[in-house]
C-alpha cells in the first residue's frame, strides 16, 4: 500500500477498509466461513448505503445495442472454485451470485459483472469484487462494442475440476456456448495456477477447433524447480499475452520498510521467498520491516509490469 512497489497494486490508490473477523473457533469451519462471508457482505452493504444517494463524480453508459457487420467477441472469464480442494460447497471465495461450488459455465450479460455477479476474494488481491468489476479487459471490450467489435457476452467458467473428463467436458461446453453466440473471437483469462491451467488451455483449444480465434491472457510463473511457465503448451494456443511476472527473490527486493500506520492486525505471520516457497518466520510487528510478498499476480492487465528475456 506504500513504498516504491505500491504503484503495481491498483488498490493502493483507493480508500480501503480493513475488516478483521474473528469467528468462534469452537464452531465448525463451514460455519466460520459463513460468518466471515456474511460479515463482509454486511459491511459492503453499509458502505454502499453511505454513498447511494450521492451524485456520481462521473457517468459512463454501458449497453449492448445491435452491432451488425462487426466481428462477434466473447469474454471467457475463468474463476477458481475451492470446492474440490476444501471439500466444501460453501468455502469463502470468488462466487458467482454467491455460489462458489463447481458448476458448468455460466452465460451472463457484462452488466451483471459490473453489478457484482462475481464477488468475494480468492487468495490473491487480484480476484476480489473490486478487481473483477473494474477489470480493464471487460471495460475495454465494452467500450469497443459497436466501434470495432460486437461484444456478445461473458462466459463465467469455474475451474479446478477433479478429473480429466470433467475438465475436457467443461472446456467443450464453454466453446460450444461461444459458438452458439456467433463468436468469431474469444478472450480468455484465469485467476489461479497449477491444476486449473488444464481446463483453461483446453478451452482455448476447443474454441480454436471451432474456428473461434482466441487470445489467452496469463501471468507468468517461476521456472525454478523445473516447473514450466505453461504446464501444457498446445499448438492451438498461439496467441498469448503475458501480464507480467513478479518474484521477490529473483528481484532481490529486500525487506519492506516500516510504516507509520497499520490497518488491521498489529502483528502478522511474515515469510521470505526461497525457491518460490514461502517460509514462515513467526509473528512480527506489522509496523516494522517485513519481507515482501514472495510473488504477485495480475490476472487482468491492471499495470505495466513487463518481463524481459535475456
Amino acid at each position: 500500500m506504500s513504498g516504491p512497489w505500491a504503484e503495481l497494486i491498483p488498490q493502493a490508490r483507493l480508500v480501503n477498509v480493513c475488516l478483521v473477523v474473528e469467528p468462534d473457533p469452537a464452531i465448525d469451519i463451514h460455519s466460520q466461513n459463513e460468518v466471515v462471508h456474511r460479515a463482509t457482505l454486511a459491511v459492503s452493504d453499509h458502505l454502499a448505503a453511505a454513498v447511494r444517494d450521492l451524485p456520481p463524480p462521473q457517468r459512463e453508459l454501458f449497453e449492448l445495442p445491435p452491432a451488425p457487420g462487426l466481428p462477434g467477441v466473447v469474454y471467457i472469464q475463468c474463476v477458481h472454485s475451492p470446492q474440490a480442494m476444501s471439500h466444501s460447497e460453501h468455502t469463502f471465495c470468488t462466487g458467482t451470485y454467491g455460489m462458489t461450488r463447481l458448476t458448468p459455465p455460466w452465460l451472463v450479460h457484462p452488466n451483471e459483472i459490473l453489478d457484482g455477479a462475481l464477488s468475494g476474494p480468492y487468495r490473491t488481491m487480484f480476484a476480489t469484487s473490486w478487481t473483477v468489476m473494474n477489470n480493464p479487459l471487460l471495460l475495454e471490450l465494452y467500450r469497443r462494442h459497436g466501434q470495432t467489435l460486437a461484444f456478445l457476452g461473458v462466459i463465467v467458467f469455474r475451474t479446478e475440476w477433479t478429473t480429466q473428463h470433467e475438465k475436457d467436458l467443461m472446456a467443450e461446453q464453454a466453446a460450444k456456448l461461444a459458438k452458439m453466440l456467433g463468436a468469431g473471437g474469444a478472450l480468455v483469462t484465469w485467476d489461479a495456477g497449477g491444476n486449473e491451467f488444464i481446463e483453461v488451455v483446453h478451452t482455448v483449444r476447443a474454441c480454436e477447433r471451432l474456428g473461434i480465434k482466441t487470445v489467452f491472457l496469463t501471468s507468468e510463473d517461476s521456472p525454478e524447480g523445473g516447473a514450466p511457465s505453461l504446464l501444457k503448451p498446445l499448438p492451438e494456443a498461439d496467441a498469448i499475452v503475458t501480464t507480467g511476472f513478479f518474484n521477490a527473490s529473483l528481484l532481490d527486493l529486500g525487506r519492506m520498510p516500516p510504516v507509520d500506520r497499520v490497518i488491521g492486525y498489529g502483528t502478522r505471520a511474515a515469510g521470505s521467498a526461497e525457491d518460490a516457497t514461502l517460509l514462515m518466520r513467526g509473528n512480527v510487528d506489522a509496523k516494522g520491516t517485513i519481507p515482501p510478498p514472495w510473488r504477485y499476480d495480475d490476472h487482468y492487465g491492471f499495470n505495466r509490469l513487463s518481463s524481459f528475456a535475456f
